[in-house]
C-alpha cells in the first residue's frame, strides 16, 4: 500500500510532464481527473458492517478520486469553469479472511473558480451538486446498495501550471451524500490534472 501511495503521484507527475500540446493559456474545454486519500463518516449500519471485520490497522485503504471531469470556461469569466465530474470514495478493509468495502459516488454538475491569472492557476474554489449513492459489501453480511439520492461537495485548493496546456491541482474537499435515508460524509485530499 505504501508503494502505491508513492507510485500514483509519481505516475500523475509523469503524465503531466508528457501532456500538453496546447500552447494557449485559455482552452476551449478541459479534462480533469484526480486521486488521493479520504476519511469518511458512516451511518450506524454501515459502521457496524465495517466493525465486523475487526482490527484493520495494517490493511485499510481509504481513497478518493475525481473521474471523467469535463469543464468549459464561462463566457466573460474565463477563470471560471463549469462542467460535470464523478467524485468517488472507497474504503477497503481486510483482516485475514474477513473483508468489507464501502464505495460512495457523487455524479453531477461542477464548477471551479480560479483566483490566479488563468483557469488552472493559483487558488481556487470548487462546488459540485448531483446524484449520490453508495454500495457496501462484506464477507460477513449481504451486499447493500443505497439507491439513488443527492449530494454536494465544496472545496478548494491551488493550481500549478505543469507545462503547455497541463495544470496540477491540489485539492481539499468535503462531500455529503444522502441516499437510502442515510448520510455519508467524507473529507478528501487529492492531486489532480486539468488539461
Amino acid at each position: 500500500m505504501k508503494r502505491l501511495s508513492v507510485a500514483i503521484p509519481a505516475a500523475v507527475f509523469l503524465v503531466l510532464s508528457l501532456v500538453g500540446a496546447a500552447a494557449a493559456a485559455q482552452e476551449s474545454w478541459y479534462v480533469y481527473f484526480g486521486l488521493g486519500g479520504s476519511y469518511s463518516s458512516y451511518p450506524p449500519d454501515v459502521k457496524k458492517t465495517l466493525d465486523l471485520v475487526g482490527d484493520t490497522n495494517q490493511e485499510s485503504l481509504q481513497i478518493c478520486g475525481d473521474m471523467f471531469g469535463f469543464y468549459w470556461p464561462v463566457p466573460e469569466r474565463p477563470r471560471s469553469l463549469v462542467g460535470f465530474v464523478i467524485n468517488a470514495t472507497g474504503d477497503s478493509r481486510e483482516n485475514g479472511e474477513k473483508s468489507a468495502h464501502v464505495y460512495s459516488y457523487l455524479m453531477g454538475l461542477s464548477s471551479m473558480h480560479f483566483f490566479g491569472s488563468e483557469a488552472g492557476a493559483g487558488f481556487f474554489l470548487r462546488a459540485d451538486l448531483g446524484v449520490a449513492w453508495f454500495d457496501v459489501s462484506s464477507s460477513e453480511v449481504a451486499t447493500y446498495e443505497s439507491g439513488k439520492g443527492y449530494g454536494g461537495l465544496v472545496g478548494g485548493g491551488y493550481g500549478i501550471r505543469a507545462g503547455e496546456g497541463a495544470r496540477i491541482l491540489v485539492n481539499a474537499n468535503y462531500a455529503l451524500r444522502h441516499a437510502g435515508g442515510d448520510n455519508l460524509s467524507s473529507i478528501g485530499m487529492s492531486v489532480g490534472c486539468l488539461f
